[in-house]
């Protein structure tokens, strides 16, 4: 049976499992406990430092993706880099693994080694804590269990291809304890694209992708997106786990493109070391894509953090959405479909409920970034 998705203005539910008992207004004021999840590229920096600057987030660790878009521990040592630039002592990084059945869908190696050793001015004098370290399931694992047993469910950020979030997932099934479970209050996975909207309901209709990449990467995928396309498997599997999912897709990122007046805007109003130092990541990224006539970037990554702490912000929403991920080897590899025409039924594809996101003003957005990395009071 389909349940039809329509736009709510609601706090996130879960129809699996219970959901966490009302806080009281003292607990409500306490930062929002968050593990992100990243491969570690140029916008995944921007939504990682937004996250590390914000007053009202206690980022507990930051585990790096080997699947997507950095190798590991490259990435790994770059995000314990942004970690020094931010401020921050005894936040752990953790790295995972690469799987075979990744490998035929890697990003391309200029993209994967140009992320790992991202050359952006000021960037080189920071060593970074050596306070990283490989087999990120495990340690999250563990400490999914610990914020379960003490009653402080944890916010998981996924900005790359979830394959450190599935493997967790597996160990949850192979060890069973239920305080692992209590230990996670939603789930959060940016990427992925759905379609146009009608009648109020989300179709396949016009799904925009994003993996050709001009004069670096052509494929007959017009439809999947790069942070579900390395481990379609690993997508589906947290998709369909039970948990609170919200999906952040292309459609909402689309309303936030880098462009050279958003970049001027942002810009003028930097005005602590932080924002100064994503100005600077965001025009050497553009300089190594040519210059303004042929970049063609977005707020990515930040957005979703964005949208996910500040649902507020979202001005299109949509609630319980049947949804399956395109795990086949063909085409369409890596293809976010909603089931409101039945797709998911006909591939006879595993469906999960999600939240999805696809909309937030630009001024929004904007404001709240800029306001994050301004902040010096916790530097």
């Amino acid at each position: 049976m389909t349940a039809h998705a329509f736009k709510v203005f609601a706090v996130l539910a879960c129809t699996l499992f219970l959901a966490p008992a009302l806080t009281t207004a003292k607990e409500s004021t306490a930062p929002t406990p968050v593990i992100v999840d990243t491969d570690m590229g140029f916008d995944d920096w921007m939504a990682i430092l937004y996250l590390l600057n914000n007053p009202k987030v206690d980022v507990k660790a930051i585990t790096v993706d080997c699947a997507g878009e950095t190798y590991c521990p490259g990435g790994a040592i770059n995000a314990a880099r942004l970690i020094e630039i931010a401020g921050k002592e005894m936040i752990p990084v953790f790295y995972g693994s690469e799987p075979i059945s990744t490998l035929d869908y890697q990003y391309p190696t200029l993209i994967r080694y140009g992320a790992s050793t991202m050359q952006v001015k000021g960037f080189s004098k920071y060593k970074g804590l050596p306070f990283y370290t490989d087999n990120a399931p495990a340690h999250l694992y563990h400490m999914i269990k610990e914020a379960g047993k003490n009653d402080t469910p944890l916010t998981l950020i996924s900005i790359g291809s979830a394959t450190n979030y599935a493997h967790t997932l597996q160990l949850a099934k192979q060890y069973n304890d239920p305080d692992f479970s209590k230990g996670i209050k939603q789930f959060v996975k940016g990427g992925g694209a759905v379609g146009k909207v009608k009648d109020g309901v989300i179709t396949n209709k016009h799904i925009v992708g994003n993996i050709n990449i001009p004069t670096i990467f052509q494929s007959k995928n017009k439809t999947a997106e790069w942070n579900i396309y390395p481990n379609a498997e690993a997508a589906s599997q947290l998709i369909t786990s039970g948990f609170p999912i919200t999906l952040v897709p292309l459609n909402l990122t689309g309303h936030v493109p880098i462009t050279q007046s958003s970049y001027e805007e942002l810009k003028a109003q930097a005005n602590s070391p932080l924002a100064k130092f994503v100005v600077q990541v965001i025009i050497d990224n553009v300089t190594v894509q040519g210059g303004w006539g042929t970049a063609k970037l977005e707020y990515w990554d930040p957005a979703v953090v964005i949208s996910a702490l500040n649902p507020q912000l979202v001005t299109e929403k949509y609630l319980d959405v049947e949804m399956c991920v395109d795990t086949r080897n063909n085409k369409y590899h890596g293809t976010t479909y909603v089931n409101s025409d039945e797709k998911c039924t006909e591939l006879n594809a595993p469906i999960g409920f999600v939240n999805v996101y696809t909309k937030i003003p630009k001024k929004s957005f904007v404001t709240e970034f800029v306001d994050v990395l301004n902040t010096t009071s916790k530097n």
